[in-house]
């Protein structure tokens, strides 16, 4: 499934998503973002507004439930990286299925978001970065996911 988006103020203007069925989803930011603003732009809009992405997973007498992280940070969730020259279409997708074949770290809520800079030659603009976004089907099915982002 393909969904185009208008970005938001200070976070560029068109980003394009890509999700499947279990959730798994990639931004392609077609206007370059402000990367100091992600963290910030995410604890508001993703955090603030959905409080199940600070919290974890826990089983409690059987019964599975969701628990503030006590130890909860923006940083931990977003990774930043540059793709090696020439930075192309074929080797952001091996970034992507690497990041894919790894597990979340169950001791912190199940999500994480990668900017990855050094991508060229995107559509109508070149050079830029992209977004890839990766959430455990427990906190949302793949079409609310792309609904909150």
């Amino acid at each position: 499934m393909r969904y185009a988006l208008v970005g938001h103020g200070r976070m560029g203007r068109a980003i394009e998503i890509e999700a499947d069925r279990r959730g798994h989803c990639r931004a392609h930011v077609f206007h370059r973002a402000d990367r100091g603003t992600l963290p910030q732009m995410l604890a508001e809009r993703l955090v603030g507004r959905f409080p199940v992405f600070g919290r974890r997973s826990r089983q409690v007498d059987g019964t599975w439930m969701w628990q503030d992280d006590p130890d909860f940070s923006m940083h931990r969730h977003i990774r930043r990286t540059t793709l090696a020259e020439p930075g192309t279409e074929a080797e952001a997708q091996a970034y992507i299925s690497s990041r894919f074949s790894q597990r979340f770290d169950h001791e912190h809520p199940l999500w994480e978001i990668d900017l990855v800079d050094g991508v060229r030659h995107l559509p109508g603009e070149g050079d830029g970065a992209m977004l890839l976004a990766r959430f455990h089907h427990g906190i949302a099915d793949g079409i609310r996911l792309v609904q909150v982002l």
